[in-house]
């Protein structure tokens, strides 16, 4: 893939995810902070030439995390709330499938999927702390712990 540069502007860090053979690109824009997609195939020795959209009712000024979790696309962000939102998508298009988390967050959000499991990792606001957690099906937090 050549070198490719979209013309949204934001202050931090984009996530990126390879899903059902696309690439796709996540991050809040600036200044308005509205989550931004962009996807596209990677073909070799060409630009990448994705097509971008907005997620609806979803802003964030916080870094964003992307991820594939059994068969979907996951988004996570922190909303203007301070709170852990996870958004799914099936085909990359819809994330309709939404989950309100009530953890909140310093600053943004990571995942990583090991199995069937979905791990996310955040800042605690007040102690300023590492906060981990695992959940199975993506919507309940099963085990949480935090770092010293």
């Amino acid at each position: 893939m050549n070198k490719t540069t979209l013309n949204f502007g934001t202050d931090v860090r984009p996530a990126m995810c390879a899903f059902q053979d696309k690439l796709f690109v996540a991050w809040p824009a600036k200044p308005s902070g509205q989550i931004q997609i962009a996807a596209g195939a990677v073909q070799k020795d060409q630009a990448f030439k994705p097509t971008t959209s907005a997620l609806a009712n979803a802003t964030s000024t916080a870094e964003i995390a992307l991820a594939m979790f059994e068969g979907r696309l996951v988004l996570a962000f922190v909303g203007t709330d301070g709170k852990i939102h996870l958004a799914f998508s099936k085909d990359g298009q819809d994330f309709s499938n939404r989950v309100d988390l009530s953890e909140p967050s310093a600053r943004g959000v990571s995942l990583a999927v090991d199995g069937g499991t979905l791990l996310l990792a955040w800042t605690e606001p007040v102690s300023r702390r590492i906060a981990l957690a695992a959940s199975r099906d993506g919507a309940t937090l099963d085990q949480r712990a935090t770092l010293p």
